[in-house]
Order: structure tokens, then C-alpha cells, then sequence
């Protein structure tokens, strides 16, 4: 039971430490989004929405699994003593991500004119496009880093990245808009905040992996490759299936709807997102806490903790989720006034939607 009390210890305080890591960069992040959906038409902001689509669709390909492998093995190893296997997962991670994530943000690159006039039918959003383009490489290290910052537990580190985005997400976007660069201005801001906070990462997971021991061929390995490959595949197909429906949802929306009424329903999910932090929270700290079991020979300690996660989600989402429900929409009301008058009816819609699943 000791063992349990201990996972379960760290676990709350991880997710503690992460929730408010995430709300201090969700707070951040909101007033740079109010200030820059004030300053700009809800039509700009509808094509700034719509030139995240195709980046988005093309990061979803930059996974294949790796980061919830790293997760696993990290926190596995860790558990099991075996520190000397962590080096060579970290490193064939780093390679295979920076790769992948290069070879898509070129792609799409030289074919954003191509897309956005094809598949979006927004060719005015071409040269925000090829901008973005870097958001993919840039995600893809960020991602990457807080998933072994998250394997060896280590939130407040993770947290700190969070911010780091925030802040210049949430300042930089703002100010390059009041000088006069609209649109190009939120999607520079937006691509530099993953950009530092991915090198930040960087330089954080060498500082804390250099004392690793090592195995003499602890450099880049097929056989480490292939085995991140064969526990993370599996996942990253139903991650990709779900990703290409919101993403549809995105081109449903290049291709039928204003600008303008995009942008209502652009600020509304941004309230949406005020609930997923508690959640995604809570289950980012327990994917290692559960690494650290193995359910062929720890059965009834694996159905401990899964039962006392369940609760210890419920007692926080169930109230969160009433307590969204009834302000959000005044929220924006108040923080917008008459400027998205849409955005509060799709608030309404998807909270409706998100309490029936």
C-alpha cells in the first residue's frame, strides 16, 4: 500500500503544480487573446483561425506516437532502476521528431499557395500560411520536451515551459498587432512562442539528462526507434483519427462560413478550453504513474489507482464544468460587449454538447 500511497502523493502534487502552471499561461494567454480580438475585426480574426488549420492538420503527423512512448519508457525505466536505458530513448526522440518535423513544415511550405486556394478556398491566407509553416517544427520540439519533462516527472519544469509560451504568445501578438501588422502580427507571435518555449526545452532536458549514465552504444539505435514505434503507433492512429475530424470541422468552416462568424465561434471555444486545462491537468500526471505498473503482475495495484484517479477527476471536473457552464457566457458578454455578439449562443451550444458526451 506504501507504494501506492507514494504514486498517488506524487501524482496529486504533479498535477497541482501542472493546473496552475496551466491556468497561470491560460490567464496570460487570454488577456493577449482579448486584446488582440479587440483589436482586430472579427472578420481578421476569422482568417487567423482559418490559417491555423492547415498547420494544425500537418502536426498531426509529427507524433506517430514518440511522445507517449517517451512518457512510458522514461517513467518505466526510472522506476525500474535502469537509468542507463533513458539516454538512448531521449536522444533517437529528439532525431527522429526534428526530422519529421522539418520535412512537414517544408511541405507545407511550398504548398500553402497550393492548399489554401484548393482545399481551404482561402487564398488570401497563403503568406500567413507559409509563415505558420514553422509552427510545425516548432511544436514538434516543444512537444517532445515536455513529454520527458513529464516521464521523469518533473511538472514544475513543465509548467515553467507553459508560461514561457504564454508570455510571448500573449504579449508579443498584442504588440506586433498595435504597431500595425494585424493578422501577420497574432501568427509571428503564435509561431515565437513555440519557438522559444521549444528551445527553452531543449536546453532544460540537456541540463537535467546530463548526468544520465550511459550505455556505450547509448547513441541513436534502430532497435530504440522501434520500440518507441511499436508502443506508440497504436496510439497516435486514434490521436490522428480525432485530430482529422476537428481538423474537417476547420475546413467545414473555411468553406461555408463568413469570416466574420468564425471569429465568434473562435472566441467562444476559447472559453471551451478554461475546462480541458483541468482535465488534460490531472491526466498528463497519471500517464507515468501508471508506467511505473505492470498490469500482467500488478493487477490489483493497477485497478487501485485507476479507481482512485477516477474520483479524484470527478471531485474536481463535475463542479468545474457547472461553474463554466453558468459564467462563461457572461463572461464574454462583459470582456467583448456587442463586438462577437454570436460568440456567447456557440458558447452555450458547445458547453450543451460537451455535457450530453
Amino acid at each position: 500500500m506504501h507504494r501506492i500511497e507514494e504514486t498517488a502523493a506524487q501524482s496529486v502534487k504533479g498535477s497541482f503544480t501542472l493546473l496552475i502552471g496551466n491556468y497561470i499561461s491560460l490567464i496570460v494567454n487570454a488577456a493577449g487573446t482579448i486584446l488582440v480580438a479587440l483589436m482586430l475585426s472579427p472578420a481578421e480574426y476569422g482568417l487567423f483561425t482559418i490559417t491555423l488549420v492547415l498547420p494544425s492538420l500537418f502536426s498531426l503527423f509529427t507524433n506517430w506516437g514518440i511522445d507517449q512512448a517517451l512518457i512510458n519508457f522514461i517513467a518505466r525505466h526510472r522506476s525500474q532502476k535502469k537509468q542507463d536505458e533513458i539516454s538512448s530513448l531521449i536522444r533517437t526522440g529528439y532525431v527522429f521528431k526534428i526530422a519529421l518535423g522539418v520535412l512537414l513544415s517544408i511541405a507545407l511550405y511550398l504548398s500553402a499557395e497550393f492548399l489554401t486556394t484548393v482545399v481551404l478556398k482561402r487564398p488570401e491566407v497563403s503568406e500567413y500560411v507559409r509563415i505558420a509553416s514553422i509552427y510545425i517544427f516548432s511544436s514538434t520540439i516543444y512537444n517532445i520536451a515536455i513529454s520527458i519533462l513529464t516521464g521523469f516527472e518533473k511538472m514544475d519544469n513543465r509548467a515553467l515551459l507553459t508560461i514561457i509560451q504564454a508570455l510571448i504568445k500573449g504579449t508579443l501578438s498584442p504588440a506586433l498587432v498595435y504597431i500595425g501588422y494585424g493578422v501577420t502580427g497574432v501568427v509571428i507571435g503564435h509561431v515565437a512562442s513555440y519557438f522559444a518555449a521549444a528551445f527553452t526545452g531543449l536546453i532544460v532536458v540537456i541540463l537535467m539528462t546530463r548526468t544520465l549514465p550511459r550505455k556505450q552504444d547509448s547513441t541513436i539505435s534502430p532497435n530504440t526507434l522501434r520500440l518507441l514505434l511499436g508502443y506508440g503507433l497504436p496510439l497516435s492512429l486514434g490521436a490522428i483519427l480525432t485530430g482529422l475530424a476537428g481538423q474537417f470541422n476547420g475546413f467545414l468552416l473555411s468553406w461555408f462560413i463568413l469570416d466574420e462568424l468564425i471569429g465568434n465561434y473562435s472566441v467562444a471555444t476559447r472559453f471551451v478550453s478554461l475546462l480541458s486545462v483541468v482535465s488534460a491537468s490531472i491526466v498528463t500526471t497519471f500517464l507515468p504513474a501508471f508506467s511505473k505498473y505492470d498490469v500482467n503482475h500488478e493487477r490489483k495495484l493497477t485497478e487501485d489507482i485507476y479507481q482512485g484517479s477516477v474520483r479524484y477527476s470527478t471531485i474536481f471536473l463535475i463542479p468545474f464544468t457547472c461553474l463554466m457552464i453558468t459564467l462563461s457566457g457572461p463572461g464574454i458578454s462583459t470582456l467583448f460587449g456587442a463586438k462577437y455578439p454570436y460568440a456567447p449562443l456557440y458558447l452555450a451550444r458547445a458547453h450543451s454538447q460537451s455535457t450530453s458526451s
